[in-house]
């Protein structure tokens, strides 16, 4: 299948990355941690056009987040407002591996 060619833990992309990956399409994951109902943060999550997928485990939610890096704080402020009271908000760090698979999953556009 695949064949480890290097040791080590994975590469990290640095901060600025995120503004060209956005610009590329590649949307950055954010960890949102919410106190109550998930399944209302995930339906009002689906409303927002930025948000190209979200997926829920527990009280966390995992959504992937294609606008841009200076206006996050929109998305934060949106849920808040509707009553959602998050408990975390935060940026995943995306690696090398994570693009190539979206990149040839073809979840690039």
């Amino acid at each position: 299948m695949f064949k480890k060619v290097v040791d080590g833990p994975p590469l990290k992309l640095p901060a600025s990355a995120e503004k060209n990956n956005a610009s590329a399409g590649i949307a950055a994951t954010r960890k949102i941690t919410v106190k109550g109902d998930t399944a209302v943060a995930l339906d009002m999550l689906s409303e927002r056009p930025e948000i190209k997928r979200a997926t829920c485990d527990g009280r966390t939610i995992h959504a992937e987040y294609a606008g841009q890096p200076d206006e996050v704080d929109e998305l934060l402020e949106y849920l808040i407002n509707r009553g959602v009271r998050v408990l975390s908000f935060a940026r995943i760090e995306a690696d090398l591996e994570d693009i190539f698979l979206k990149v040839t999953r073809g979840v690039v556009a």
